[in-house]
């Protein structure tokens, strides 16, 4: 029975823990690093795209801005002949 124990490979904690280590710690970088560079660029993406939407939505608002200036001036300049001609 002794012989029996002695022929058993003994795996010591410490040995299985530093294999471990060595399998898992570059594994999780790899996929942490992939992870980061995705999310990275999916930022970049979102943020580039919310920034052109925003761009056209000022443009739209600008525009409805300047038409609704042109129809104030145009009603004033209405209101100003009718005071002009009341005036005569």
């Amino acid at each position: 029975m002794n012989i029996a124990k002695k022929l058993e490979p003994r795996i010591s904690l410490w040995s299985m823990t530093k294999y471990f280590l060595m399998v898992f710690v570059p594994l999780a970088t790899l996929i942490v690093g992939v992870t980061v560079v995705t999310r990275s660029y999916e930022i970049r993406r979102e943020t580039a795209v919310f920034e052109s939407k925003e761009s056209n939505n000022l443009d739209l608002l600008e525009s409805v801005i300047i038409d609704d200036y042109a129809e104030i001036i145009s009603d004033l300049m209405y209101l100003s002949e009718v005071n002009a001609l009341k005036g005569t």
